[in-house]
C-alpha cells in the first residue's frame, strides 16, 4: 500500500520526517505532503497531490486546540468527525450553519448528517482516544463563539486542517486517519500556557508508532 502522510508545516513531523530519512529504503511507500496552513491551503496542496499520485491511505498530523478539559496539552486523540465550525452566523447568541440556513445539503456527498465522517478507524491500532473536532480559520480566542460552538457542536478539539483532509477523503473514497495532539485549550491567549514542544513530541510517538503498522499492510 502507498502512504501519504499530510501536516501544516514540517515542525509538527520534524521527528517522524528525521526517522523517515533514515529509513527511506525501508519505507519507500510513505510519501510526506506539508500543505501549509490554514483549510484553503490544505484543500488546495492536497487536491494537487492526489491530482498527481493518489495513495491508498492518509494520515493527517498536527497539533490542535482543546475544548475538553480532559484532553489536555500533550493529550493525542484520533478524529472521527469534522465540520467547518466558522462557516455560518451567529445569531442571538446561537450558532447557524450554512446547512441550517438552507444553503447546503446535510447528507449531500461528503456529509452525513452535517458532519464529515470518518467510517473506518482500523488503523488507530494504539487505541487512542476518538474524539469529534471542528475546523476554523483562527485560533479561537472569542468567547461568545466558543460558547456557541461547544454548545452546537460539542466538540473536542480544534484545528486549522482538519476538514480539508476529511472533505477531500471521503469524496475520493479514499481511506484516512486524522492525529491530533493538543497544544493549547481553546480560549488560551497566554502563550506561555501552550505545550507546543510536548504535543509535537506525543504526536510524533504516535505517528512513529504507526510506521510498522504501515509496513505491515
Amino acid at each position: 500500500m502507498d502512504y501519504l502522510v499530510i501536516a501544516a508545516t514540517a515542525l509538527e513531523i520534524g521527528p517522524f520526517l528525521d526517522i523517515l530519512r533514515q529509513e527511506q529504503n525501508s519505507t519507500a511507500r510513505v510519501d510526506v505532503l506539508i500543505t501549509g496552513v490554514g483549510l484553503t491551503s490544505a484543500t488546495y496542496s492536497l487536491g494537487r497531490q492526489l491530482a498527481t499520485k493518489r495513495p491508498d491511505y492518509i494520515i493527517q498530523a498536527g497539533i490542535a486546540g482543546s475544548f475538553d478539559p480532559g484532553l489536555p496539552p500533550g493529550s493525542v486523540a484520533v478524529v472521527e468527525k469534522e465540520l467547518i465550525a466558522d462557516q455560518g452566523v451567529l445569531e442571538a447568541g446561537s450558532w447557524k450553519t450554512t446547512m441550517d440556513m438552507g444553503f447546503t445539503d446535510a447528507n449531500a456527498l461528503p456529509y452525513t448528517d452535517g458532519w464529515l465522517l470518518n467510517p473506518d478507524l482500523s488503523l488507530n491500532v494504539n487505541r487512542l482516544p476518538v474524539v469529534n473536532a471542528v475546523t476554523v480559520n483562527q485560533v479561537s480566542t472569542n468567547a461568545a463563539l466558543i460558547s456557541a460552538w461547544k454548545r452546537k457542536f460539542r466538540p473536542a478539539l480544534e484545528s486549522m486542517e482538519g476538514a480539508a483532509l476529511h472533505f477531500v477523503a471521503i469524496s475520493e473514497k479514499i481511506p484516512f486517519l486524522q492525529l491530533r495532539a493538543v497544544s493549547n485549550l481553546a480560549g488560551e491567549r497566554d502563550k506561555k500556557n501552550w505545550d507546543i514542544k510536548n504535543a509535537v513530541l506525543n504526536l510524533n510517538k504516535e505517528l512513529l508508532f504507526l510506521l510498522p503498522q504501515l509496513k505491515a499492510r
